[in-house]
């Protein structure tokens, strides 16, 4: 029978997911949940909760940003320095 805590470890498992992120980003959510007091994940899920409505409702059209990929396992990767100048342009 699992203890207390193995069921805790094992729900917060099903829960994560790891993304490879520029150092620059990840610093920034470190920042922003210092600065606001609150977990890195929690920060990193309401933007990416803001994101993906972004995403729905056409604000944000990833097709300009797509390159094909040199890996066999994606048709496409994302150009996202691009991305971020476009950002810095509006």
């Amino acid at each position: 029978m699992a203890s207390k805590r193995q069921k805790r470890q094992e729900a917060r498992k099903a829960r994560s997911v790891r993304y490879d992120l520029d150092p620059e980003l990840k610093q920034t959510i470190a920042d922003l949940a210092a600065e606001y007091g609150v977990p890195q994940s929690q920060i990193a899920s309401l933007l990416m909760e803001h994101g993906l409505e972004a995403l729905r409702s056409g604000e944000i059209d990833i097709a300009g940003y797509l390159k094909p990929s040199r890996s066999p396992l994606f048709d496409y990767t994302l150009d996202l320095d691009q991305f971020k100048d476009d950002q810095k342009k509006k």
